[in-house]
């Protein structure tokens, strides 16, 4: 796929980026949202397909990829390809010329049954993992320029719908959500024949067509309604076939429009297609959400759009460094990414992900995972199993494949070495939390530091900071007892904000809806539990040291509404301090609904210049049946 032009074409959208930054999204803003892997994994220039009989083939890639779904191509029968003189081999076909339904889908080439048995056959033994909704690649193609279709001629129309009807069974068959609708035409141009009323019958047709074969099928738009579409050459004709198309389509069905453009969003300064950098923080895409809205008005059925559109993203991620093509050099310029977290938030439901220089694949299976990605994805929940009802973690190994999850800011994640101009990478040291495997502990740090080198002290206003794993809700309605150990590094400084590990509420403050422990700059830790009417501060008479390990046991009695508290420190066997029934008023309705560590948000901070460090080494939580 061909990017160069974009940016320039439609730079007319771009808006003044804010003076400061807004929230970061938060966890309930992705639920229920999902990042579909729409990228291409390349050999430097050579794109390797993620196609259905790959992904039957590679269950330790399917069972471990971090997104919520990908799309694919499917493999068509080789015998067909033969017969057809098409390059049969998925691994090695010429330009334009590979073997699968997307590259004929608009050709005269019209394909039969039995040329999509084994694909379906494929897709129905795939173990999916986490990929809860996957999508069939489908484009203007026509066979590399061997077989173009007219669609003005009746005859060569019914292969192109027959095709399309082929799409649809694959995608009811094999379980796939529906179809991710690439609608540029490269180079191709078929919509550019007939006039607009030809083309929005033909739309009409083909929807009614793929919706006959799949009642309830998705239709994921690349450039969908929008400005563009009436600007760009290379969508000629696309308007009047979606509205056909939007005409056609009936309930349940429903239509995406995932606009391309918002894959620029975010980019950073000195890449490939900027010099400055193109905006992307929250009110650019909160804009761009409402602009797709409005975008009713470039159809014909207004209406119905507000009915069966849903507002889709898109993004663009480079792995960098952790899951590049081998022999792909890091900090390269083509090596981007934009605002992930605010596509996700900003869709309705989904947001397809582009990358070309990214090859999981290649790197599936070698502890290479990005921590970014898999935090992101961890939070949206996808397949209704990630919050726990109990939780045992000890951090032997990257808690990040368990579910746990951090909050970051996308636009402050890349570093470069000091004193350079060279593109931005991804870091873990962008973040004040990360997991060791050496001290098999979440270490984390009471700082936030920003900038491209890591330089800037930030100031955040009531910006929610955790590394947390999700639980089934608990709190006052059943019995539960919840353990943390941890050991502290260092306090910082005096008067910095507190370290605080316990449970919280994922849509709330540290200091709402939680049992806590706050341990201030001389080691005094304050026991905190806030439920709806209030928050209780209770003093604890004992101090915490640097390089002490402890543990924290919280014990909740539904029955008496009592709660138990005791802080020891393990290795000595020496109990510090405990309060054995405290009965705590103002807990009707308290929930909490994470478990782990939390920075301090219930206010402005700023980075100390001297920030507390210290090792979460342990997070268990179980229910206790009867109390």
């Amino acid at each position: 796929m061909w990017r160069l032009l974009w940016p320039v074409l439609f730079c007319g959208l771009w808006l003044p980026q804010l003076a400061w930054p807004q929230g970061w999204p938060g966890p309930g803003e992705l639920r229920s949202k999902k990042l579909i892997d729409a990228g291409i994994y390349t050999l430097w220039s050579h794109p390797t397909s993620v196609h259905s009989r790959l992904l039957a083939a590679r269950p330790e890639f399917t069972r471990l990829h971090p997104f919520d779904g990908i799309a694919l191509r499917a493999l068509l029968a080789a015998d067909w390809c033969r017969g057809q003189g098409l390059q049969e081999d998925p691994a090695d076909p010429p330009t334009n010329q590979d073997p699968f339904l997307d590259s004929v889908a608009w050709s005269t080439r019209k394909i039969p049954v039995t040329a999509i048995e084994a694909a379906i056959a494929d897709l129905q033994r795939v173990q999916w993992g986490t990929l809860t909704d996957n999508f069939l690649w489908y484009q203007f193609r026509d066979s590399g320029g061997t077989a173009p279709v007219d669609i003005t001629q009746p005859e060569e129309w019914a292969v192109v719908k027959h095709n399309a009807v082929m799409a649809a069974r694959i995608c009811r068959q094999g379980k796939l959500k529906g179809l991710l609708f690439d609608t540029e035409q490269y180079g191709y141009r078929p919509l550019r024949q007939g006039d607009s009323e030809l083309r929005q019958r033909l739309g009409r047709e083909w929807m009614e067509a793929v919706q006959a074969e799949f009642p309830e099928i998705g239709v994921m738009i690349t450039f969908g309604w929008c400005p563009a579409l009436d600007q760009a050459e290379f969508l000629v004709g696309v308007k009047d076939f979606l509205n056909g198309m939007l005409a056609g389509l009936k309930g349940p069905a429903r239509l995406i429009n995932a606009y391309e453009n918002t894959f620029y969003y975010g980019q950073s300064p000195r890449t490939r297609f900027t010099k400055e950098g193109f905006p992307g923080d929250r009110k650019r895409y909160e804009e761009t959400r409402a602009a797709i809205r409005d975008w009713r008005s470039f159809s014909t059925l207004p209406d119905k759009y507000d009915a069966v559109v849903q507002v889709g993203m898109a993004a663009w991620l480079e792995s960098d460094p952790w899951n590049l093509t081998p022999g792909w050099p890091s900090a390269h310029r083509h090596t981007i990414w934009s605002n992930v977290s605010m596509a996700l938030a900003a869709s309705d439901e989904y947001a397809w992900c582009w990358s070309e220089h990214t090859d999981y694949l290649r790197t599936v299976g070698k502890e290479l995972r990005n921590p970014f990605l898999a935090s992101l994805t961890n939070q949206t929940f996808n397949t209704g199993q990630e919050a726990t009802p109990e939780l045992r973690e000890e951090f032997s190994s990257d808690p990040l494949g368990r579910g746990w999850y951090f909050d970051f800011d996308m636009l402050d994640v890349g570093r470069r070495p000091a004193g350079t101009q060279t593109p931005l990478i991804f870091t873990r040291r962008s973040v004040p939390y990360d997991w060791s495997p050496e001290e098999s502990a979440v270490r984390v740090i009471g700082g936030w530091r920003g900038g491209q080198e890591g330089q800037t002290r930030r100031v955040l206003r009531k910006q929610r900071r955790r590394y947390v794993h999700p639980i089934q809700a608990i709190g006052d309605q059943l019995g539960w007892r919840a353990e943390f150990e941890f050991q502290i590094e260092s306090l910082g400084g005096g008067a910095d904000p507190p370290i605080v590990l316990g449970l919280f509420q994922s849509g709330q403050l540290v200091d709402r809806q939680t049992c806590a422990l706050w341990i201030d700059g001389q080691g005094r830790p304050t026991l905190v539990v806030g439920g709806p009417q209030g928050v209780s501060r209770i003093p604890v008479a004992a101090v915490c040291q640097q390089g002490r390990r402890y543990l924290l046991q919280f014990d909740y009695t539904s029955r008496e509404r009592l709660l138990a508290v005791r802080l020891e420190e393990p290795a000595v066997d020496r109990l510090l301090w405990s309060d054995p029934a405290r009965q705590i008023t103002g807990l009707k309705g308290w929930g909490m609904d994470e478990a782990g560590a939390a920075q301090w948000d219930a206010g402005e901070t700023r980075s100390p210049r001297q920030p507390y460090r210290y090792l979460l080494q342990a997070v268990r939580v179980m229910r206790s049946q009867g109390r």
